[in-house]
């Protein structure tokens, strides 16, 4: 190999090192050192909470952003809230100015710009105010809603509440907000979530319906089950996937029927392979027959979910309860001995798939 084709050679090498070693970096990041939202903790940890639009920010000196993966490079910002209303500590006035770092490269800070709207988590600072969390500045608001509550916390999620059913919010709005809900645990939450669910825009109805699924709630389930039988005709909206793989959170045994039903008539895998796994992880019995219907599907996911089911419920573990590289090597082995097993127990469904 000549000179020129050995530089080459080592200039791709190196370039490839480089694009390599940022990726690494950059995911290590957004990986490593986002932490999710949590809003009971951060409304305890603030010292104001103000509902406003940004109307400006202004460019400071250099600064550091201080991560739990070292110090970045960044800028001192300053922005300037116009206040609309107050849910914690004393108000500021018409206007407050609070203080952020903005850095140089992305690690998960969460960008604020001119126009934002929000409720904003500050605390005392130096030189005025300064954003508690910067990965976690603020949640989505609406202008004009009506916030009541008992606790600053209550007054944040009915904050979010208004936003999740405005029926003037952008879909972004929406997203934030039950984003926000959604990662928020307890009955306030929850309860924000059931108003959203009957929200007149169907994204928004539905979303809100799959969000209650993970978090094991099944009063919107019998719709839910409705979708999942019956999907639109046309181009699939992202909410009906979305309940599909949200169906996955149930574990409440008073689903086994709506979920035995699933697993045996809807057309969506996504769906079947939800109610599967619900039902293989639930310790009622009533949960075995069904089990059965996922012998006969025409997916590996599923019939894996229903060996590995019923081998756990039936206290068949040791022999019949393959790891899933030895079930998709050899899956008729096990099907075959579970369904002479259903057979025998006269559980085999009416209608059988090959």
């Amino acid at each position: 190999m000549d000179k020129s084709r050995i530089r080459l050679v080592w200039l791709a090498f190196l370039v490839a090192l480089v694009v390599t070693v940022y990726l690494v970096r950059s995911l290590r990041l957004s990986a490593g050192i986002l932490p999710p939202l949590d809003l009971k903790h951060l409304v305890g940890k603030t010292d104001i909470i103000v509902v406003g639009r940004v109307a400006g920010v202004r460019e400071g000196g250099p600064a550091l952003a201080r991560t739990a993966s070292g110090e970045f490079p960044a800028r001192a910002m300053t922005a300037t809230l116009q206040v609309d209303a107050v849910l914690k500590g004393q108000s500021p006035g018409r206007s407050v100015e609070f203080g952020y770092v903005r850095p140089e490269e992305m690690i998960g800070y969460w960008p604020i710009g001119a126009g934002e709207y929000g409720a904003f988590f500050l605390k005392n600072a130096p030189s005025g105010f300064a954003v508690v969390d910067p990965y976690h500045p603020y949640v989505v608001a609406v202008p004009g809603a009506t916030v009541t509550g008992r606790t600053a916390f209550d007054r944040v999620v009915a904050v979010l509440a208004s936003a999740l059913e405005s029926q003037t919010a952008s879909r972004n709005v929406h997203v934030m907000a039950r984003s926000a809900l959604e990662q928020t645990p307890g009955p306030e939450a929850t309860e924000a979530l059931l108003m959203g669910a009957r929200a007149r825009r169907e994204d928004v109805r539905y979303h809100c319906v799959a969000a209650l699924l993970r978090r094991n709630n099944i009063n919107y389930l019998r719709d839910a089950a409705e979708i999942l039988f019956h999907p639109p005709a046309g181009p699939e909206p992202d909410w009906v996937e979305d309940i599909a793989l949200g169906l996955s959170g149930v574990r409440d045994p008073r689903a086994i029927p709506l979920l035995s039903e699933i697993l045996a008539k809807s057309p969506l895998v996504n769906a079947r392979r939800s109610a599967a796994g619900d039902l293989r992880g639930m310790q009622d019995p009533k949960a075995v027959k069904p089990l059965v219907h996922g012998l006969y599907d025409t997916d590996i996911e599923v019939q894996y979910f229903a060996v590995i089911g019923l081998a756990v419920k039936t206290g068949a573990v040791t022999e019949w309860s393959p790891a899933e590289g030895a079930f998709r090597t050899d899956p008729h082995k096990y099907i075959a001995h579970w369904r002479d097993w259903a057979q025998a127990q006269g559980y085999a469904p009416a209608q059988q798939i090959p």
